[in-house]
């Protein structure tokens, strides 16, 4: 038996004797246990929303490129078509040398840049010898082999290539209509290799058409679908190079070759053309003082004396060029009398910076 005053002190201060409440067990979870269960559910669905993210991006870019392989079949496809015809093929070719030519088209909400390089596949690097694409001397025997890159991009591509594809077309066989003619070209250099990227106007001096172009990596280039010149009194064409610093092998800093006539049907060749970036010669006087006006001869065996460049003052140099650069260099004496040239050919020099 418990006293009456000891159970009254026991109920007063809830002793082990009190039964729950019910509120006491409708009282929830504490703060503590919410802040674990929130990072327990962080730690499960961060993970999950960056894998989910990483498949969103990269189902995206796997679509994209799809997309961007079926622009480039597309792209290529149209090219082969096109020069499945001799009027197609002159079409596709026409300026081809000229560098890269973009368009865009959008698909499913997404722009596509599509980006195209034409150029013409030399077969030899010989210089003087830009037969490169193995056209002999009739175009219906042609051989002329166009080389084609296709490529396509879009915008956000991150760290995603371009899609690339190329293909090589050739001029069909039996395309030498009368109707248009080729023409073949190199360009050498001093060194004898061919002189790369030289601007090239031909102008038809019949119809006064003008044609613009550059030369591949080896000197060469071919120029399908020109008009023919005329059987009775043609003038024919004139083949031009101009480059700012460059020079033939008589200094001339332009370059033209005319009456240059264009068969029906046929490859015309021109393989005679020299041109080079030019150097200088820097001329130092010492000692004295030249007369005013003195000019100062220039001189290699391979063209005649080239004279009449102003004397600089004493002690100060002038830059004589451009000049072609000769591998044998040059002799260079005061004044622009040959009778000055110092016997045993004088001092020698090769231009620089070329």
């Amino acid at each position: 038996m418990i006293p009456a005053a000891l159970r009254s002190v026991v109920r007063r201060v809830g002793g082990p004797f009190r039964r729950p409440r019910r509120a006491d067990l409708e009282e929830g979870f504490s703060l503590l246990e919410v802040v674990i269960a929130f990072a327990l559910l962080m730690i499960v669905m961060i993970p999950t929303a960056v894998f989910m993210s990483d498949e969103t991006t990269t189902t995206g870019s796997l679509r994209n490129r799809v997309v961007a392989a079926n622009l480039v079949d597309q792209m290529l496809e149209s090219y082969q078509q096109q020069a499945s015809t001799s009027a197609g093929f002159t079409t596709l070719s026409s300026g081809a040398d000229q560098g890269a030519t973009s368009s865009t088209q959008t698909v499913g909400g997404v722009t596509y840049t599509l980006t195209t390089t034409k150029q013409w596949q030399s077969t030899s690097v010989a210089a003087g010898d830009c037969a490169s694409n193995g056209n002999g001397s009739s175009a219906t025997a042609s051989t002329a082999l166009l080389f084609i890159e296709a490529s396509v991009s879009w915008h956000n591509m991150g760290g995603t290539p371009p899609v690339v594809a190329t293909t090589t077309v050739a001029q069909p066989y039996g395309s030498g209509s009368t109707s248009s003619g080729s023409l073949e070209l190199s360009v050498s250099g001093a060194t004898g290799g061919g002189s790369a990227n030289v601007p090239v106007t031909l102008t038809n001096q019949d119809s006064g058409a003008t044609y613009s172009y550059v030369t591949d990596a080896n000197g060469c280039l071919f120029v399908p679908g020109l008009p023919p010149s005329p059987a009775s009194s043609p003038k024919g064409y004139t083949i031009t190079l101009a480059e700012a610093g460059w020079v033939d092998p008589q200094e001339n800093t332009t370059v033209t070759d005319s009456s240059v006539l264009i068969g029906g049907g046929s490859v015309t060749s021109v393989s005679n053309l020299q041109y080079d970036q030019g150097g200088t010669i820097a001329v130092t006087y010492t000692g004295g003082t030249p007369p005013t006006g003195m000019p100062v001869t220039v001189h290699n065996n391979n063209l005649k004396v080239v004279g009449g460049i102003l004397a600089p003052a004493p002690g100060t140099n002038t830059a004589v060029g451009p000049l072609y650069p000769y591998t044998d260099g040059y002799n260079y004496w005061l004044g622009d009398c040959s009778d000055n040239a110092p016997s045993g050919g004088g001092p020698l020099a090769v231009p620089t910076a070329w």
